[in-house]
């Protein structure tokens, strides 16, 4: 996303909407639809999880996006996962209807290949941008609530790559869009990301803020927000 804009031509920025995301930090491709395989085999080895997956929508998986599995019987579903990192991927060529295999870590007795049938997901995963100490990101109006109450619920996280040693990323409101105003909330310190939730917030505007960041190769950072 463009960093925080602060010449009042680019205010009040785009609309915070209830149950959909904001990215202050990085951006997530809407043109793309998640990915969705079919699973027609499975087999473990070695503490390693391999399935041989159709691709029905969506791009071919890629390694390190989460995948999460259901409806598998073998093992006693013990493939039935949620959000687990994709080790490695081959096969798949373009289109839908390709043919390949997903591995990751999944602790069990050995199995070889065996027939299967479930289905899996792998979302599609934000993009980061690069980060370093005092970034402010885009800011955001929250949409106006009807009648009398004005408070709002907002749920936002981080996730951060090049493995920084120390991170403060603070979430920040104001009630005028003006730099000096933005106020902050509430503040992560967890170093690879996390999600938190904050209730009974009025402020206008929201931005997201990378007050600190020490260490790391190429640091990158997701920051999004949800209101409700």
């Amino acid at each position: 996303m463009p960093a925080y804009a602060a010449s009042p031509f680019a205010s009040p920025g785009p609309m915070l909407m209830p149950g959909v995301i904001g990215y202050s930090f990085g951006k997530k491709p809407y043109n793309v639809p998640d990915t969705r395989l079919r699973v027609t085999s499975v087999a473990i080895s070695a503490n390693v999880a391999t399935l041989g997956v159709t691709l029905v929508e969506g791009l071919a998986p890629a390694v390190g996006s989460l995948i999460s599995v259901q409806g598998t019987q073998s093992g006693a579903g013990e493939f039935n996962v949620t959000n687990v990192a994709i080790a490695s991927v081959s096969g798949f060529n373009t289109g839908n209807n390709d043919t390949g295999t997903v591995t990751f870590a999944l602790t069990g007795a050995n199995l070889t290949t065996t027939p299967d049938a479930g289905q899996a997901i792998v979302p599609v995963p934000a993009t980061g941008d690069a980060i370093a100490s005092g970034q402010k990101g885009q800011q955001f109006t929250a949409a106006s609530q009807s009648g009398g109450n004005k408070q709002k619920g907002i749920t936002w996280f981080t996730e951060i790559g090049g493995g920084p040693s120390a991170v403060q990323i603070d979430l920040q409101g104001a009630n005028r869009d003006v730099d000096t105003d933005y106020t902050t909330f509430d503040s992560s310190v967890a170093t690879a990301g996390e999600s938190r939730s904050i209730g009974n917030i009025n402020y206008l505007f929201y931005r997201v803020k990378a007050t600190t960041i020490t260490g790391g190769t190429s640091p990158t950072l997701v920051a999004g927000m949800l209101i409700s």
